[in-house]
């Protein structure tokens, strides 16, 4: 029969929301984490770029550890409404489960239209009744279904300004325009740059990132974890 999913707080999916004046497609890779072992993960979605339905370009599957089935539908191949995507796997072991942990979707090109402004990428469950297909986790242990919440604004690596998952010397440069020359703020979100999680990008962050980079000295902070963040501020303890 169909599946009931219980609310819950602890399982994302996660997404890069700020799309940089002048793009026409912006590549999205879309994970998960979960916080129990999983039996299966469902997960039905929509993107929407400024409140609208938008359409896709290359879609690649990614292939999660530990799963032994993976399927994506998109509506490339399967009549679905613009702008949904639906995922699912499952573990090969169902005595033990997934551990926990963050896998990896798949990548995606949303296709977004012209404009002069920063546009807001939003992810967000399908609007799908509960059952099979919506979206969820199946907890090992007590084999309850949790509902996927969603976290909006995700930074995935500290100090990676231009959000190619990688802190180089790229950064650097981003982060000395965006302080002294006006240039374009850390992307997906300004925390992004924010090495030393302080509350706020200035020459400090600089500094730690140059020695991070060149001297081999600490790694930047957690800010996604540290920090509460919003669009364009963020608050650190």
């Amino acid at each position: 029969g169909a599946l009931t999913p219980i609310p819950n707080t602890n399982h994302y999916l996660h997404y890069n929301c700020l799309i940089p004046p002048g793009d026409t497609s912006v590549v999205v890779h879309v994970g998960i984490t979960v916080t129990v072992n999983p039996l299966a993960v469902g997960i039905g979605y929509r993107f929407e770029v400024d409140g609208q339905p938008t359409t896709f370009g290359p879609i690649a599957a990614a292939d999660p550890p530990f799963w032994w089935f993976f399927n994506l539908w998109d509506p490339l191949t399967v009549p679905m409404p613009q702008g949904h995507l639906f995922a699912r796997f499952l573990h090969h072991d169902p005595t033990h489960g997934a551990p926990r942990g963050s896998y990896d979707v798949c990548a995606i090109e949303v296709i977004v239209p012209v404009s002069a402004e920063y546009q807001i990428l939003s992810l967000e469950p399908a609007a799908w009744p509960p059952g099979d297909n919506s979206p969820m986790v199946v907890n090992r242990y007590t084999h309850e279904v949790f509902a996927l919440n969603l976290d909006p604004i995700t930074v995935a690596l500290t100090g990676d300004a231009n959000n190619d998952r990688m802190v180089t010397s790229a950064d650097i440069i981003e982060i000395v325009n965006f302080v002294f020359k006006g240039g374009a703020t850390p992307y997906p979100v300004p925390a992004a740059g924010d090495v030393n999680c302080s509350g706020e990008v200035n020459s400090s962050d600089l500094i730690s990132l140059v020695i991070y980079v060149f001297k081999a000295g600490a790694a930047p902070c957690d800010v996604e974890a540290e920090c509460t963040i919003n669009l364009e501020q963020w608050s650190c303890p």
